[in-house]
């Protein structure tokens, strides 16, 4: 919640758009179509950076203070659901470092993996003549860019949903700026 304090928004997005019979029917319903990432062209669009050197430093924290029982327990039963065993508890304590940041990775890819195809997003721009995005987007200029006014709320109705008051509600709706680099 601290991030979306600092965004400031545009007063317009814009959404380009191909002449297809889908985006046709969205203009007509005055709907947005949310894809997931996995079917986006980058594979690492919504990728979450893990910073493994600080989960290994963790890791180690975790297991030399692993006398602490109770701790466990109340982690295990918030991550799982329910209390780790004493058999579970012997198990991981016989595992070692280098084995539990192999199930740390594994799950770490689960996550990612999850988020790419159940997560839904749907993209904006901020520049409506932006050459690559009339290329891709609206099929090499023979397609349209629709024009959303987000500082006017009565232009922020799709479907039936003021997306913007839900934005400002946290609610169902987020928009978030994304920004690009070569890190």
């Amino acid at each position: 919640t601290e991030i979306v304090k600092t965004i400031t928004y545009p007063k317009y997005l814009f959404r380009f758009r191909p002449m297809t019979e889908y985006s046709l029917d969205n203009l007509r319903t005055n709907t947005l179509y949310f894809s997931n990432a996995a079917d986006y062209d980058d594979p690492f669009d919504s990728y979450i950076h893990i910073d493994k050197k600080q989960l290994s430093e963790k890791l180690d924290s975790v297991l030399k203070s692993f006398e602490d029982v109770e701790k466990i327990k109340m982690v295990s039963k918030q991550i799982i659901g329910t209390e780790i065993t004493d058999k579970g508890l012997r198990q991981i304590d016989s595992f070692g470092k280098e084995t539990m940041m192999a199930i740390v990775d594994r799950v770490l890819k689960n996550v990612r993996f999850s988020i790419r195809e159940n997560d839904k997003s749907v993209c904006f721009s901020e520049d409506s003549t932006n050459r690559s995005l009339w290329l891709k987007y609206a099929q090499n200029h023979r397609g349209y860019c629709l024009v959303y006014d987000i500082e006017d709320l009565n232009n922020c109705i799709i479907g039936n949903k003021d997306w913007v008051t839900q934005l400002n509600n946290n609610e169902l709706v987020t928009l978030y700026p994304v920004y690009y680099s070569n890190e």
